[in-house]
């Protein structure tokens, strides 16, 4: 049961007044009267108790509240209380977006951050949970209009539905670059907006340019509990092109967190999200046809569930994360349970039909098939058979249980990546992977951006290498037979990792219960490095070494990527040691061989590799200490 939402709001009058009863922050003063940029008796009722402020678009009544029918009738399907007309806050300045030769300087900012790095991380734990139940609800997707390519969906079909998107976009054009007209819409908000409490911002179309120019120029004692924008003109190219002048920095600590809906058919939006020009916003396509008004947002469930959640914040996800292996089971289970629910993301995010059909079909024989060797393996280890493992029989996707540190699991993450999952079927899905690991990570509780950001870390590295003669990357990639990470599908990948761990890591990592999920991923990867520095660059097949070596140095630009986890200098220190290996073999071969030896040229490949990566390294600030080297 969601608890009952209460919300405070104006009288809809629109008779500009001069109110001495309204507490007008000293800036917003012309000898003492507000004229410039006008008031309403709505500011009186604005300033109550206020939980949810409604900032309207281009054209719409500045009383009108359409839209709230539509979302009491979701409210109420929650279990919340309807919202009577008395109950939400509208500022009102639609007058000013009409009105020429209008300004007023901007307002000055009220957000100073203390600790940018730590507050940037607690927003985007919270950012997390929001991105984990919001991914769990099956409404969160297009049908129909939405998957049409923007492109089809003309402004001569709006304008036969009596909408008109060029107006829209001229006026957020307007509103991002005329800094007077900026100062004086923010200031009408602002004198109306509460002074102090918890809120709730919901920003339609232009009133989502609004909202975000508001956040680090709010009251300093107004928290946002959350920011929800619905058909934002982020298709408007003056948008991403100068939306920094609307928010130079997020305040993290002012806002709790950010979700923004658009429909692919709405061509205000231009079939895009916001995350391209604020990252702190979570996208979400809801499917509401060739639509743009405010009410066919409101329409939608989720919307409502969204609001009420802010109001009353969820106790757990909708989606609860069970431990990943209890505390006998060993690390090949963690890794293959892991590298199971990877492919299951795999597959989610497989767009063509038919082969997404067959990816899944692949994975439940693989599913299978792991579910009994693992059971095997305990068997043989006097070990009893996890319930994680058990479950495997259901072909139902894996729960992860939650890691607090992006570190505990990015070395697994990236190798993840360069893994054929589904071996020894061979399916090409390497385009899935990218949602693939950002799905994962939310699964990890951890946010999905980050694995976005892993994800361009190992395409980055891999293109380095990708011609280098003699080496068939696309057979790595895809899983070739011979190939040891990328044969044996998850379990292979667990056996991978496994054997170049060292002894006493090994040790460690079995002794039951004495590390949790996130301590075994982080003490894997620890461990994987050392191994892999005593393996002989000379003697390795070259595919084994450039998987190896790109996994190390995707994982230093992973961590580069993501601000606030630390960088460490293993794999330069290791593309040095095979430099040097290499180096010293092909001297001593050189010394008697022929020329053109198989030998020779197998070591002048690896040569090239290893050199072109640490070139990598040099060019973008990854050797020691973030130098040049």
């Amino acid at each position: 049961m969601i608890a009952q939402l209460h919300f405070v709001t104006p009288a809809p009058a629109v008779t500009l007044v001069e109110d001495p009863g309204v507490a007008v922050p000293e800036w917003a003063m012309t000898d003492g009267m507000v004229r410039d940029v006008g008031l309403s008796s709505v500011t009186r009722g604005c300033q109550m108790s206020v939980r949810v402020v409604f900032l309207h678009g281009v054209g719409a009544s500045p009383t009108t509240l359409a839209w709230l029918p539509a979302l009491n009738a979701n409210l109420v399907q929650l279990g919340a209380d309807e919202l009577d007309e008395s109950s939400v806050c509208l500022p009102q300045y639609s007058d000013l977006l009409s009105t020429a030769n209008i300004g007023a300087p901007l307002p000055p900012l009220t957000y100073k951050s203390v600790n940018e790095i730590a507050e940037g991380r607690a927003y985007e734990l919270r950012q997390a949970r929001l991105e984990r139940w919001l991914k769990a609800d099956a409404e969160a997707s297009g049908m129909g209009w939405d998957v049409v390519p923007t492109s089809v969906v003309d402004f001569a079909v709006w304008a036969a539905l009596g909408l008109k998107p060029a107006e829209v976009l001229d006026q957020a054009a307007r509103y991002v670059t005329d800094d007077k007209l900026r100062g004086a819409v923010l200031k009408r908000v602002l004198v109306q907006f509460p002074s102090a409490g918890s809120v709730v911002v919901i920003g339609h179309s232009l009133g989502s340019l609004i909202a975000i120019d508001l956040l680090d120029q709010l009251p300093p004692d107004v928290h946002v509990k959350r920011l929800i924008t619905m058909g934002s003109p982020a298709g408007s190219r003056t948008v991403h092109d100068k939306g920094e002048r609307l928010l130079r920095k997020f305040p993290h600590m002012r806002v709790d967190d950010w979700v923004n809906f658009y429909g692919v058919g709405d061509v205000i939006t231009g079939g895009r999200g916001l995350g391209a020009v604020f990252p702190e916003a979570h996208d979400v396509r809801l499917a509401i046809g060739a639509s743009h008004e405010a009410v066919y947002y409101f329409q939608r469930p989720l919307v409502a569930e969204v609001v009420a959640d802010a109001r009353a914040p969820r106790s757990s996800d909708v989606v609860p994360a069970s431990p990943l292996v209890e505390a006998d089971a060993d690390a090949t289970e963690v890794l293959s349970l892991f590298g199971l629910t990877f492919a299951h993301h795999v597959a989610e995010n497989i767009v063509d039909d038919e082969k997404q059909q067959r990816y899944r079909q692949a994975l439940s024989v693989v599913q299978a098939e792991m579910a009994q060797e693992l059971r095997e393996r305990a068997e043989a280890d006097g070990r009893p058979v996890s319930a994680a493992v058990a479950a495997l029989v259901n072909a139902a996707r894996p729960r992860l249980a939650h890691v607090s540190r992006l570190e505990d699991v990015l070395d697994v993450l990236v190798i993840g990546a360069m893994t054929n999952l589904v071996a020894p079927y061979e399916i090409n899905a390497s385009r899935a992977v990218e949602g693939a690991m950002r799905d994962m990570c939310v699964d990890l509780g951890l946010r999905g951006k980050w694995g976005l950001d892993v994800y361009q870390a190992v395409v980055a590295v891999k293109s380095v290498v990708r011609d280098v003669s003699g080496l068939r990357w696309p057979a790595i990639a895809l899983g070739a037979a011979g190939v040891a990470l990328s044969a044996a599908g998850p379990l292979g990948m667990a056996l991978w990792t496994r054997d170049r761990r060292t002894d006493a890591a090994a040790d460690m990592l079995h002794a039951p219960g004495a590390l949790s999920d996130g301590s075994k991923f982080s003490a894997m990867a620890a461990a994987l490095g050392q191994a892999e520095s005593k393996a002989s660059a000379a003697t390795t097949p070259i595919a084994q070494l450039a998987t190896d070596l790109v996994i190390r140095v995707a994982v230093e630009q992973a961590r580069d990527n993501v601000p606030g986890v630390r960088r460490n200098d293993e794999a330069w220190f290791l593309l040095a040691e095979k430099e040097r290996d290499i180096a010293a073999e092909l001297r001593k071969l050189s010394t008697f061989s022929d020329p053109g030896g198989a030998g020779i040229g197998e070591l002048k490949q690896k040569q090239e590799l290893v050199k072109r990566l640490i070139n990598y390294m040099i060019e973008n600030g990854l050797g020691p200490d973030g130098s040049d080297a």
